[in-house]
């Protein structure tokens, strides 16, 4: 990957623009590059004199092709004040870039705080400055203010070091609803395979997060009460033991953040998942597979599925927990006096736990 841009300070995006002609291509690139395992099926390909048609036209061709190959695309119209925290959570999406003439379109693979990363027309992964590629999309928009909004500054008498600050809050408020350009998000649809939808969503990368931050930080804490009673069981506790425990204690911290952190977002990212997996399902539903049920069974039905949804994310975020301390605390009694058969009771009777828990 390699970085692109010019020396005036904004990106050159025609060169890493695709044409309307190579929609067809866009997509089923965007899609593998993505993750999003695209249905075995040959690209539509757009037809001819697309690029002189409207926004909707484009959109709706859009729309069928990505449903062609398994996938859905939503448009959404970006304004000028919101181009920079929706950039920063894009992706993978297709930007269209603001002009006249035909459209061309940037391929964003992701982005974060401060690049975004794209997909070229060679098919080679670039990657950009976030500020710069919002200040190319709005170039066309602040260049008939840019000379008004100088002057203004400079009659009000706006120090030099707070002038960029300034200029950039009347451009806000002065073109802040104004639309900026139209994006259209890539993604599997509702019925999509559930891990599939998972990998788009980033869940096993916070599911190994919180695992590893939860283990390390366990094993921190146990390791942190072994120095102790290292010290205690010698008769003296000198200032090597306790330089060592508070080390421990303070090397704890951020592991048990990141799994607090994790959970978090494993908990919101599969819950939302849960959700949009149930609307699917119901919105698939036959007229007459509930015309004869009433109010009440749908009321049932909702609040069921809210507690499920609940108890597996609580419950099974627990439950993670749980199986790591019982593993650590069985390899800690198997280390002890009594060796592998305490280690061995210990996982007779979760077992037997699991069992009465299952039957009940």
């Amino acid at each position: 990957m390699r970085l692109v841009g010019k020396s005036n300070g904004t990106a050159d995006l025609t060169a890493l623009a695709w044409p309307a002609a190579r929609l067809g291509e866009v997509l089923e690139a965007l899609a593998r590059r993505s993750g999003l395992a695209p249905r075995l099926a040959e690209p539509m390909s757009p037809p001819a004199g697309l690029a002189g048609h409207d926004d909707e036209t484009l959109g709706h061709w859009l729309r069928m092709a990505a449903g062609h190959l398994g996938m859905e695309a939503e448009r959404v119209e970006i304004c000028y004040s919101e181009v920079e925290p929706l950039l920063q959570q894009t992706g993978p999406a297709l930007l269209q870039l603001p002009g006249d003439g035909e459209p061309c379109l940037l391929v964003l693979l992701g982005g974060g705080r401060r690049r975004l990363y794209l997909l070229g027309p060679d098919l080679a992964v670039q990657r950009l400055r976030r500020t710069l590629v919002c200040a190319a999309l709005r170039r066309d928009l602040e260049a008939p203010l840019a000379k008004e909004v100088d002057r203004l500054l400079i009659e009000a008498g706006v120090p030099a070091p707070r002038q960029a600050r300034a200029w950039e809050a009347m451009l806000h408020e002065r073109l802040g609803p104004r639309r900026l350009a139209i994006c259209w998000f890539i993604r599997l649809p509702a019925g999509a395979g559930f891990w599939h939808q998972a990998r788009q969503v980033r869940l096993p990368r916070y599911l190994v997060a919180f695992v590893g931050g939860h283990t390390v930080q366990y094993l921190l804490w146990l390791l942190a009460w072994w120095v102790v009673g290292q010290g205690a069981l010698q008769g003296r506790l000198d200032h090597s033991w306790l330089l060592a425990w508070a080390l421990l204690l303070v090397t704890l911290a951020p592991f048990r953040l990141l799994a607090s952190w994790s959970q978090g977002l494993l908990a919101i990212g599969a819950g939302s998942l849960l959700k949009q997996c149930l609307l699917a399902g119901a919105l698939r539903l036959e007229p007459e597979e509930i015309r004869h049920q009433g109010a009440g069974q749908f009321l049932g039905r909702v609040l069921e599925a809210e507690a499920v949804g609940a108890l597996a994310l609580s419950g099974g975020l627990v439950g993670g927990m749980a199986g790591i301390e019982i593993l650590i605390a069985a390899a800690v009694l198997g280390a002890g006096v009594g060796g592998g058969t305490h280690a061995l009771l210990l996982l007779t009777w979760v077992a037997v736990a699991l069992l009465l828990g299952w039957h009940y």
